[in-house]
């Protein structure tokens, strides 16, 4: 219905449904300039109308529903927005869930846990409008249910079966959401025949962030053992999105820009990475690879003691690995780059239990001195990051503003997950027995590193955009970022200028050595002595 509605705002005509009636309706203002000729009817107009009446009644009905609450959208909420704008077509910010369950499904059920997950989270109902009024608005609905279907692959082999499953996954990313309609997320259930279920849980980051699918997975899995088991579901109390909303508008925007200002007041050129493909290429465009790797239980306990004993965070261990790696990509001792917050104001009651989007995306800055200690300098950069969070309610865009800098200040980010969802849902004692958690998601930046302490080891995974990164760039960086890695626990006494970001074989290279069974040999041959 809405592919037709739409095919008639380009002909400049429009329904109005009145007692129970459908009315075709012209646009006086553009219809006689190009009007629409109903004798040939070259669009199929009349006849879809009387085939669909019903439906399109249905539509027009739910489209003119009033919204329960109306008010402005969060700092990372205006960004999505804005990047949804300029690129309709970007599938960044859709996130795909895929999860196995078992071959006793009551989807029933499910479908009944999935409602009720919805009504718990204000923001889970919601839609977003920016052309209606001054200002980008979300609109919360009441009566709102889950988009849910059920696809039936049990008469296929099971080679088809991956292959539908593949087909549809793709197709699901790719069809994206409508922010005027509500809601911005839907399920797939996929019999699986003796391989039982896979769910498919997608939505748009715009109103969910990793912390909040956790929630929402917990709360799903604790519907479903209570319907199964005692035929009810757990009592409710509806959670509102507003009340950050109101949080925020609380601050002083003044003393945000102010601080910002002061902050990134030392920073005369962005941090681009220079690599050949990512000064040309364009960021809007090409599909998104990841590429991922674990360190293992020894060394993840290593980094953790470490951290413990010099009174640093994981994090800002992680975060000094890369701004010594882009300062030494771009020859730049003033390195800024993207990092996530967590937004959750300790001010609102169960912050830690909320729905929907609380991270905002921040500038790290920071200035790198060849002879500055890299203790030193790590602490310095873990308190300058204390004092960012204590601002991390401003819009990114505002932010670059206040620097001075045109264009974007960065095209990398680090993302430091501490909750991971996998342990979540594995460790969970539910019906559903959930396994094998897949989460598919990307975002407009060239590079995102993301950082997930999973259990015992350390999980990093580089996501590229593939016409700007090749293969072999993102293995080069991945050699650096674990060369800086080991020799800042190593030797964290060293001045910055010490640091080497050179693999053992590329340093082989470099020098003309090879690798023997007896030991290292030089060969003149590789150097030019001239």
């Amino acid at each position: 219905m809405k592919n037709f509605i739409i095919k008639l705002q380009r002909l400049h005509l429009f329904l109005v449904e009145k007692n129970g009636e459908l009315t075709l309706n012209k646009d006086k203002d553009n219809f006689d300039k190009n009007p629409y000729d109903f004798a040939k009817d070259s669009e199929g107009i009349i006849p879809f109308m009387k085939e669909n009446k019903s439906k399109l009644i249905a539509y027009l009905k739910e489209e003119h529903k009033k919204p329960d609450a109306i008010y402005k959208l969060s700092p990372l909420q205006e960004g999505l927005l804005f990047h949804k704008l300029y690129d309709e077509d970007s599938k960044a910010y859709v996130d795909q869930l895929v999860v196995d369950l078992p071959k006793n499904l009551d989807t029933k059920a499910l479908e009944s846990s999935w409602n009720y997950v919805l009504k718990n989270h204000s923001i889970l109902r919601s839609s977003f409008f920016y052309e209606e009024f001054s200002i980008p608005v979300q609109c919360v609905y009441n009566d709102v249910k889950m988009p849910f279907v059920v696809l039936d692959y049990t008469d296929y082999t099971p080679a088809k079966r991956v292959e539908e499953l593949e087909a549809f996954l793709k197709k699901d990313l790719e069809a994206g959401f409508l922010f005027t309609e509500a809601p911005l997320l839907r399920v797939a259930i996929i019999n699986m025949a003796e391989q039982g279920y896979k769910m498919v849980f997608t939505s748009h980051h715009i109103i969910l962030d990793g912390w909040s699918l956790s929630i929402v997975i917990e709360e799903l899995l604790e519907a479903y053992q209570s319907l199964i088991k005692d035929n009810r579901l757990p009592p409710q109390k509806e959670e509102l999105y507003e009340d950050y909303i109101k949080y925020i508008a609380n601050k002083d925007v003044f003393e945000e820009e102010k601080f910002w200002r002061k902050y990134l007041e030392g920073l005369s050129v962005p941090s681009t990475l220079p690599f050949s493909d990512t000064i040309s290429g364009n960021r809007e465009s090409g599909d998104v690879k990841e590429s991922t790797f674990k360190i293992d239980a020894d060394f993840t306990t290593q980094m953790k003691e470490f951290a413990q004993q010099h009174r640093l965070t994981l994090n800002t261990l992680i975060q000094g690995v890369w701004a010594i790696l882009v300062s030494r990509y771009t020859g730049n001792s003033d390195v800024v780059f993207g990092v996530t917050v967590s937004g959750r104001p300790a001010e609102l009651e169960n912050t830690e239990d909320r729905v929907g989007l609380y991270i905002n995306t921040l500038p790290l800055y920071s200035k790198l001195e060849a002879d500055q200690l890299i203790l030193d300098w790590l602490t310095q950069l873990q308190l300058d990051h204390t004092k960012c969070r204590e601002h991390q309610y401003m819009n990114l865009a505002e932010i670059q503003k206040s620097s001075g800098i045109q264009g974007d200040l960065f095209d990398s980010i680090l993302v430091f997950e501490n909750y991971p969802i996998s342990d979540i849902i594995l460790t969970e004692e539910s019906l559903l027995d959930v396994s094998n958690m897949d989460v598919s998601e990307q975002t407009n930046y060239p590079l995102t590193i993301d950082i997930n302490l999973g259990g015992t080891e350390l999980n990093i995974q580089f996501s590229y955009n593939t016409t700007l990164f090749d293969d072999a760039t993102i293995a080069m960086i991945r050699g650096h970022f674990m060369t800086v890695l080991h020799q800042i626990i190593d030797y964290p006494d060293k001045q910055i200028s010490d640091v080497t970001i050179l693999t053992i074989e590329e340093e082989d290279l470099l020098l003309g050595r090879s690798v023997t069974s007896e030991g290292i040999c030089f060969n003149p041959d590789a150097i030019d002595l001239d």
